[in-house]
């Protein structure tokens, strides 16, 4: 487990693959893939009915009215005339408060399948998602863990200049002190001291990438820049392992889930101009309606069908699209296998490759130490000159930095093999 402990943040090669989560990338396609999950749950509502309700009031400050003359009685001023008696009454057209209520129930009968078709669509798409957030996290490991690998071979890289920067001092030490005793010439003082001299800037260059490294690592796991990082694995060629088997490739996964959808398009373009059949319920409630005053509902049960008759063959061609998108994928996934099945092969071979490579450069290694040893007692004895002594560091370094690149290339091979194996992308 990674230790954060004041600026310091201790990470073993375990915990750098398990915080790849922390990855911006990794976050949002997290959230992709719950953006996929509600467009699932939106085309799955489609199946139910569609609900409408709609109201509104009206306020009318003056409404139009009606006089008329009602009868009262009627007045005999003579045997046979009779006079009316009338009183005025105002009628009003209508209301101040006006409601309105009105209540709509759309439901689809039947569809030949699209909306069914569009759920599964919508189904394959959101496991598509999950399968690029897969892809992309997996991806970000095998990529930390380059990185990682990379890092610790800049460390030794490193211990391995300072140790040269140490034996070069040491041997310009002891060049200085049999100079002064007369035991060799002024030229082999100034090889001696340009030999130290020269071997200074290595020391900063490996320093200068280890730097870079490490603050590339620190970017893709969102750890602070500020902070120190110290890798706490040690590089050896037990530090990586992989399995023997594998699920079928993600990359591949993703191809055959498009396949899928593209099949399923073909199937709504190919029914998109039969008709469909829906049904509408609705419900009305009016105050006031009329000249009365009264209130009054309606009710109305209606089944619609909707068909296309011709629309510029455009059915046609968005059928022939969408099989050629679906060859199009089907040539691409079998290109991608026979490419991924010919790189596993190569980097199979380049597995089995740096293995003896690597044996062979620890017994190299081995040989240099001994004469680098060796060297340095005969000259501080006065049996070996300086260029003797010099061939026996720069061989030692040489073995040396072959030992650090070949167990780094090895590593970075099982590496390679594992990201091209699960997740399908050949580089």
């Amino acid at each position: 487990m990674f230790v954060l402990f004041f600026s310091v943040v201790n990470l073993s090669l375990k915990d750098a693959v398990a915080l790849v989560d922390s990855n911006y990338d990794v976050k949002i396609k997290k959230l992709e893939v719950k953006s996929a999950l509600n467009e699932l749950y939106k085309s799955a509502g489609n199946f139910l009915p569609v609900v409408e309700v709609n109201g509104n009031y009206t306020y009318l400050s003056e409404i139009n009215t009606i006089t008329t003359a009602v009868l009262d009685s009627l007045v005999m001023v003579r045997p046979g005339v009779f006079v009316p008696v009338t009183h005025e009454e105002v009628m009003e057209l209508g209301k101040h408060d006006n409601y309105t209520l009105m209540f709509s129930l759309k439901q689809p009968l039947f569809t030949w399948g699209r909306i069914f078709n569009t759920m599964r669509i919508s189904k394959l798409s959101y496991n598509g998602k999950k399968l690029e957030d897969s892809l992309i996290r997996l991806t970000l490991q095998e990529t930390v863990k380059e990185l990682y690998i990379y890092a610790l071979m800049a460390d030794y890289f490193i211990e391995l200049q300072e140790k040269i920067d140490y034996d070069l001092k040491e041997h310009y030490t002891t060049a200085k002190e049999r100079f002064s005793a007369g035991y060799i010439t002024e030229m082999e003082l100034l090889q001696a001291e340009a030999a130290y001299n020269s071997s200074l800037g290595g020391i900063l260059d490996a320093k200068n990438k280890k730097d870079k490294l490490l603050n590339t690592i620190k970017t893709l796991l969102d750890i602070d820049l500020d902070k120190d990082l110290v890798l706490t694995d040690e590089l050896n060629e037990d530090l990586v392992s992989i399995s023997t088997q594998f699920q079928e490739p993600l990359n591949i996964k993703i191809l055959k889930n498009n396949e899928k959808i593209l099949n399923i398009k073909k199937s709504i373009v190919l029914f998109q101009n039969l008709p469909s059949l829906f049904a509408n319920l609705s419900y009305q409630y009016k105050d006031p309606y009329g000249m009365d005053g009264l209130s009054e509902t309606f009710w109305s049960f209606t089944i619609a069908m909707n068909m296309k008759l011709f629309n510029q063959g455009k059915t046609y061609l968005d059928y022939v699209n969408t099989n050629i998108k679906k060859k199009e994928v089907v040539f691409l996934e079998k290109k991608n296998e026979l490419a991924l099945e010919a790189k596993l092969n190569e980097i199979k071979n380049e597995i089995e490759y740096r293995k003896k490579m690597l044996a062979y450069s620890k017994e190299q290694l081995k040989t240099a130490e001994k004469l680098l040893g060796l060297s340095k007692r005969l000259y501080n004895e006065g049996s070996a000159t300086h260029i003797e002594f010099m061939d026996a560091e720069m061989n030692y370094v040489k073995a040396k930095v072959g030992y650090i690149q070949n167990i780094g290339s090895y590593l970075l091979s099982l590496i390679n093999y594992e990201k091209a194996a699960r997740t399908g992308i050949v580089q």
